[in-house]
């Protein structure tokens, strides 16, 4: 595994991955650029940092971590991980 770089972040290929299906962009976030999105019917890049995905059809965030997580076409995301309360926030434990 790679070290992690001088600025705290892990650099790719840990870095959190999106496959979105849906028909709209998909709201992400991370800790570098904030808020952007990821077009439909396409995949982030390797070198793009996504940290939280917004689940449209339920308003809930995932926290993906180092994980592949897809966005299906009904607005639910695939192996998330876990959930946050909002982007940029760790997720909530039971």
């Amino acid at each position: 595994m790679q070290e992690k770089e001088q600025d705290g972040h892990w650099p790719w290929p840990v870095n959190g991955v999106l496959i979105n299906q849906s028909a709209h962009a998909a709201k992400v976030w991370n800790d570098d650029v904030l808020y952007t999105t990821i077009a439909a019917q396409s995949r982030s890049s390797d070198s793009q940092d996504v940290d939280h995905v917004f689940e449209p059809a339920s308003g809930r965030w995932c926290k993906i971590g180092i994980n592949t997580v897809t966005l299906k076409a009904d607005g639910y995301l695939e192996n998330c991980p876990c959930f946050s309360l909002d982007a940029g926030r760790a997720c909530i434990q039971f």
